[in-house]
């Protein structure tokens, strides 16, 4: 897969969706992902109302500009198959730059912009294989989503930094490199593709358990989640982040240095 589709691990996601679908079902609900991504510049208006108009883009794609790259070509059969097998969750891929009418066609409100995705979004994934510091799967905080980290995120640790060691309802972190914590360095430099997934399975597994019993099933629930995520998205905002943390550098830099010379 392509750079973007490799570090997003976006087949992260659908293993996730995997365990999560039968406890759904189980309690009766139902799901939908809007997977957001594309390793291309946005399509043109023009070339998405034709997409649209000739096999329903973005619930169908086919594999040709201006529609699925190469990278995304690979990937879309997974979608595809997950479709296929899953009753209470659908996956759809829209890939394009935002969430408005020029952007993804005919279908979606005149009114509608990029924020009502975030006010809509009960769980936002970023299962990343590796992030220096994306900090954009946190942005449905203030919306009273839970978020899904993996731990190559640096914004989990941030996130850990913040929350002192309390429970911090909103945010999940997928512990895929502690998964592997056991193995020596040749095993892991030697590890197979089937050990691998077997290892994320695992993983995937325990964070679809985790997220099913936070998504909220009331309205108090989502009052919860809500006055919660506020809390912690409080605290990691850019005004805290540089009064808290950008400027006391700064200060200490421009300090004058104390200097000693031997005679």
């Amino acid at each position: 897969l392509g750079d973007v589709y490799k570090r997003q691990g976006f087949w992260r996601d659908l293993r996730v969706l995997e365990h999560l679908e039968p406890i759904l079902r189980r309690d009766g609900r139902t799901a939908v992902m809007f997977l957001l991504s594309t390793d291309l510049p946005g399509r043109l208006p023009e070339d998405v109302r034709r997409m649209e108009q000739r096999w329903h883009w973005p619930l169908a794609h086919r594999e040709r500009d201006p529609d699925l790259s190469f990278n995304e070509a690979e990937f879309y059969p997974g979608v595809q198959v997950f479709n296929a097998r899953s009753r209470q969750i659908k996956v759809v891929l829209v890939n394009q730059f935002g969430w408005d009418r020029q952007a993804c066609g005919e279908r979606m409100p005149a009114e509608m912009s990029f924020v009502d995705i975030r006010r809509g979004t009960d769980a936002e994934f970023g299962q990343s294989v590796y992030e220096p510091f994306g900090i954009s799967q946190l942005e449905p905080l203030t919306c009273g989503a839970v978020c899904v980290l993996s731990d190559a995120c640096g914004c989990a640790g941030f996130v850990e930094e913040v929350a002192g060691g309390a429970h911090v309802p909103n945010v999940i972190i997928a512990d895929y490199c502690g998964a592997a914590a056991a193995l020596t360095t040749e095993a892991l430099l030697g590890m197979s593709m089937e050990h691998r997934e077997h290892l994320e399975n695992q993983v995937a597994r325990r964070v679809a358990a985790e997220l099913a019993a936070r998504l909220p099933a009331d309205e108090q629930a989502v009052e919860a989640l809500l006055g919660s995520g506020w809390e912690l998205a409080r605290q990691m905002s850019w005004d805290v982040v540089a009064a808290e943390r950008v400027m006391p550098a700064i200060e200490s830099l421009a300090r004058p240095q104390l200097r000693i010379h031997a005679a």
